[in-house]
């Protein structure tokens, strides 16, 4: 009885995810809300897949510099008598045809005009572009006319012109075909109908929706500049279909921008202009491997079976392997969208399966096995409360055993703790004074702070390492002994005690306040580039030295880099561990603003952490607000160091590992380099 109600819980809850998924995916198939995903179940398959780079096609194009170099005029028509001359030798090159992505509604000079359409007879296989212009009346737009070629020049294409025009969707990115009017077809229709594609033998297809298949990003398509194409040798254009257009990026006063978002915009930031989307249309069309959306019923269909599948099947399973199936559905179906825009032309919506059912689904299932939990330990409750004969045995833990318990008393050999100074989540620092009257400064780590046994002995056995290399550095804090009480539950380390904000080394204990860079950048807000670079040489080159002995020190930031006798030292070693290019040995662990993008545990980590100390030391500002520089230094007597240095925190400070410097050794060495520039520099 008990499963069949189980049992039937559970098709419940299923049945119930299953139908919430369908209707999400569904929902946001049919309605704007989803559109975003739509759009990005068509654009991603873009990014990872290897672009086909076309050979037939050549791209002339009447950019900036062409500009500039034939001496055209910004903002008035290109010299015609330019385009003239340009066909003259695509002519004699045996070019197979042209496609003029130029406006040629107005007459220009008389001259020019006949010069350019003796050329376009000449050639016989030339198409123009029309314009595409809104109908307004009384300041609302009441439709769309196209504005046509100069009649001399409908006259030498002998009617082969067609509106040069892209259909941007609501967020500026060109995916479809433009077929032209229902009068006027396309210029790129029109250029695959010259070409001989065999789409356009019949003329009911030309307005079927078609969405383009890019060849890659911006220019994939073989280009040349147009004042390079007049200067190439004979026979360079031959057999190649040659698209001219394009317009500098530079925009005046009632010029529309010539520049369109593509998939490859969402990764790359690029534009495409407007010749590029012509020649990517005939190019679909003269090869027919353009895209087509899955039918809607098909759509709909699978988006049925992916909520069914992952939301009824989801109630049967574990939470772990639930949310471990969603992930691999959400990857299938990701697979599933490129390759059959890869292999088979065809696009759908797949992400609304892998953003949103599949998510939808995970979590109701996730939600109803816990409910389900719940219900059942209610049950088992109340059944243990009824019962009268199941014998009940209770074990009390003393309260000193448990976690979080009272602190154990602490001694330290020889030391008497006078005072406590510092701490952090796992220990606490004391100032300690020894037998003969010296004072140190002793950290104390329980074991009880932490979790588990692991992490207790990880810092153990990091302190262990770290001692005998802290007597080859003098810029690393010196340990003196390091102990262990585990009756008592802690370790201990002894080592050089900071000098006091006031006194240095004369120590009073009821008013010592440790000497750090952090109080020094409170006092003084900045310290001037050459202090700073005195200061963090000595410290990067105790960097290096930890690391090539394997270790890492995964919390440096001022504070912790104290003053002792005056020398600047890396000290609260207490994070120091072995080196790892991973989280996997080395726990997740350091200060917000100092901690590398991919985490601590690295030289390279390290090499951030210092660079984040300098900058702040440098700039007085927060190492959050990197790359930003002030501007009183930049403007003031150091703006020359500045700079500089802002050239080595680059490096230093770069999100990649890769591109930052390995480790300290590195880094010490161009920060030495640094300062023989700023000396040179100052000489000059």
């Amino acid at each position: 009885m008990k499963l069949k109600i189980q049992l039937t819980s559970q098709v419940r809850s299923g049945i119930g995810a299953a139908v919430l998924s369908v209707l999400i995916g569904l929902l946001l198939r049919t309605f704007p809300l989803g559109q975003g995903l739509v759009r990005l179940s068509y654009d991603l398959p873009f990014a990872f897949g290897a672009p086909k780079v076309p050979d037939e096609v050549v791209i002339v194009t009447m950019d900036e510099i062409s500009y500039l170099e034939l001496r055209q005029t910004y903002g008035k028509p290109w010299d015609r008598t330019l385009h003239a001359q340009l066909l003259r030798k695509l002519t004699a090159d045996q070019c197979r045809l042209i496609v003029l992505d130029v406006l040629f509604a107005d007459a220009g000079p008389a001259e020019a005009d006949e010069a350019l359409a003796n050329a376009i007879q000449a050639h016989g296989k030339v198409v123009i572009g029309a314009e595409p212009v809104d109908i307004v009346k009384q300041g609302i737009r009441e439709g769309e006319a196209i504005r046509p070629p100069e009649q001399r020049f409908r006259n030498a294409v002998n009617k082969n012109w067609g509106v040069a025009a892209a259909d941007p969707d609501v967020d500026g990115t060109v995916r479809r075909h433009y077929p032209g009017t229902a009068l006027v077809p396309s210029l790129a229709w029109l250029a695959a109908e010259l070409a001989g594609a065999a789409v356009t033998r019949s003329p009911s297809n030309r307005l079927t929706e078609r969405w383009l298949r890019y060849y890659g990003p911006f220019e994939s398509i073989p280009r040349v500049p147009y004042h390079e194409a007049l200067k190439e040798p004979p026979g360079y254009f031959r057999d190649k279909t040659v698209f001219i257009g394009g317009q500098p990026k530079t925009v005046f006063p009632g010029d529309e921008p010539d520049e369109f978002r593509t998939p490859y915009t969402r990764w790359s930031g690029g534009s495409t202009s407007g010749v590029d989307i012509q020649a990517t249309m005939f190019l679909n069309l003269l090869r027919g491997d353009w895209l087509n959306q899955l039918a809607p019923w098909k759509e709909c269909l699978a988006l049925l079976f992916a909520g069914g599948v992952f939301g009824f099947g989801g109630a049967f399973l574990r939470p772990g392997l639930t949310v471990f199936l969603g992930f691999v559905g959400s990857v299938g179906s990701f697979l599933l969208g490129a390759w059959l825009v890869w292999q088979h032309n065809t696009w759908f919506a797949w992400m609304i399966i892998a953003g949103a059912q599949i998510p939808v689904a995970v979590g109701t299932s996730v939600l109803s096995y816990t409910k389900l939990l719940s219900r059942e330990k209610e049950a088992a409750q109340k059944a243990l409360r009824e019962s009268k004969t199941l014998p009940m045995t209770v074990t009390l833990v003393p309260q000193s055993a448990a976690v979080g318990g009272p602190q154990p008393s602490v001694s330290i050999p020889d030391h008497e703790l006078v005072g406590r100074i510092g701490g952090g989540s796992y220990g606490d620092v004391y100032l300690a004074r020894n037998a003969v009257g010296l004072y140190h400064a002793v950290k104390i780590v329980f074991r009880q702070r932490f979790e588990t046994e692991v992490p207790f002995k990880r810092e153990y056995n990091g302190i262990e390492k770290f001692m005998p290399v802290s007597r080859l550095h003098p810029n690393l804090v010196q340990l003196f002994h390091v102990g262990r009480n585990d009756p008592a539950g802690f370790f201990f380390y002894i080592m050089e005690v900071a000098d006091d904000m006031k006194g240095g080394q004369r120590i009073d204990p009821a008013t010592y306040s440790a000497k750090d860079l952090g109080k020094e950048l409170v006092q003084r807000s900045r310290l001037p580039i050459r202090e700073c670079l005195h200061l963090v040489v000595p410290l990067a080159d105790a960097l290096a030295c930890l690391h090539s002995h394997g270790l890492v020190h995964r919390d440096i930031k001022p504070s912790n880099i104290i003053y002792v006798r005056g020398v600047p030292k890396l000290a609260d070693i207490g994070l120091v561990t072995t080196a790892s290019s991973t989280q996997t040995h080395a726990s997740y662990v350091g200060t917000e603003g100092f901690i590398p993008p991919e985490g601590p545990g690295s030289p390279a980590a390290d090499v951030f952490s210092l660079g984040k100390v300098l900058y702040e030391a440098a700039m007085g500002f927060p190492p959050k607000q990197w790359p930003d520089l002030r501007t009183s230094v930049l403007g003031g007597p150091e703006g020359a160091e500045a700079i500089e240095l802002n050239r080595v925190l680059l490096k230093a400070l770069a999100e990649e590992p890769k591109r930052r410097y390995r480790d300290g050794s590195e880094f010490c060495e161009a920060l030495r380099s640094l300062q023989q520039q700023l000396a040179a520099l100052g000489r000059r």
